[in-house]
């Protein structure tokens, strides 16, 4: 499917097509590939974030979910509930949800709560 995104014209740095190519390579269990096609956007989005932190946290690979988590809170990209709900997941399986506070700054945090209200 990649390689027929590439043949079709589709520019892998698009960020709805990398999230796409990165997803499908998540449910296959290839996370280094997801890797390398994440890694080749420059303008990555919030969408592309999420889509690289829920596959490293659906195979257990939680400590990456984490550390690209870290990178996309680094470059002030705000997350979605989607992106906050899979590094809680994260954080309990490492058994961090004491410094689950440290991890995603107080204003995302605040911003999920008056949401969910």
């Amino acid at each position: 499917a990649h390689g027929l995104a590439v043949v079709l014209g589709f520019e892998v740095s698009d960020g709805f097509v990398a999230s796409s190519i990165v997803d499908m390579y998540a449910k296959f269990d290839k996370m280094k590939d997801a890797r390398l096609v994440f890694d080749r956007v420059l303008d990555k989005d919030v969408v592309l974030f999420t889509a690289l932190i829920v596959g490293y946290n659906q195979h257990d690979l939680d400590g990456e979910a984490l550390e690209v988590f870290e990178d996309m809170v680094g470059r002030r990209i705000k997350p979605n509930e989607y992106t906050l709900a899979s590094i809680l997941v994260s954080c309990g399986n490492l058994g961090d949800l004491v410094n689950v506070w440290l991890r995603i700054p107080s204003r995302y945090l605040i911003s999920l709560t008056m949401q969910a209200m």
